[in-house]
């Protein structure tokens, strides 16, 4: 297919961010996977992430080309068919996030920073575009499709969802687990079945979107500032990661234990001295 027009190259866009996706994913889950499985293939996929990061950098690469072509040569499709302010401004901190993480991944760019930023910049990288793609997918499923003309969700609008939901999953029962190695087992029930309801209620609500989305926008966006924010604010006000959000507490929960925050305190100063 050649690229002659806007749809096409607004096509190839598409393609390349499919091609790229399922990498960053991969790259979310590498730690995890090693924490949760253990093994020689959970060891090597750590060990390669930076590979697999470059990989989803080179699709993305691809994206931004055919996203210079589309704008410079297709301005006025791109402008009225493609430009969204929000989504703009999302993409441009992504590619920011991508290049820094790229650059960082050379030995003599990481050298010129701490440890700490190093993380900084590797961390909020990942988990930033691990963000934008699994919103996306996200809003093809729960909320373009219930709009008035919308059209029924691609079977690789699923897949890039749940296994966009998998990697964060992951990262959050690993998490949980290192966690709860670390605390006092003799929890109550009580917060231990607060804990496992949230999660329960969160994975009820990841495949549900469409039927709550309203409902939390008619009180995410009460207030002017809230709804004013969603126009430029990243991901405000974070509906896609809702579920995500209460399995991240209710696992706090579960792996807080009973001790209070005073004596984990005194814990650390007696263990330090």
């Amino acid at each position: 297919m050649g690229l002659d027009g806007p749809d096409q190259v607004s096509h190839m866009i598409s393609y390349s961010v499919r091609w790229a996706v399922p990498f960053i994913y991969a790259a979310m889950m590498a730690s995890s996977i090693k924490i949760l499985f253990p093994s020689n293939f959970s060891r090597w996929w750590l060990k390669n992430r930076k590979y697999i990061g470059l990989v989803f950098g080179v699709g993305m690469a691809w994206q931004a080309l055919f996203i210079f072509i589309l704008s410079n040569y297709y301005r006025d499709y791109y402008y009225s068919e493609v430009f969204y302010f929000r989504d703009e401004l999302e993409g441009s901190v992504g590619y920011l996030f991508l290049i820094a993480m790229i650059a960082t991944s050379f030995k003599r760019v990481a050298s010129l920073i701490s440890l700490g930023q190093w993380k900084l910049i590797q961390k909020s990288g990942l988990y930033f575009l691990w963000a934008y793609a699994f919103s996306v997918y996200w809003w093809n499923l729960f909320y373009y499709p219930f709009e008035e003309g919308g059209t029924s969700p691609r079977f690789i609008d699923y897949v890039f969802y749940w296994l966009g939901f998998a990697a964060c999953l992951v990262r959050i029962m690993a998490w949980g687990k290192v966690r709860y190695k670390s605390v006092n087992k003799n929890q109550t029930i009580s917060p231990r079945f607060l804990g496992y309801f949230l999660i329960f209620l969160g994975l009820l609500m990841s495949g549900t979107g469409h039927l709550w989305l309203e409902m939390i926008n008619n009180v995410t966006f009460y207030y002017s500032w809230s709804q004013e924010a969603s126009l430029w604010l990243p991901f405000w006000p974070l509906e896609p990661f809702f579920s995500l959000i209460l399995i991240g507490l209710g696992t706090v929960i579960i792996s807080s234990g009973n001790s209070s925050i005073f004596e984990r305190k005194m814990k650390l100063q007696s263990s330090s001295s």
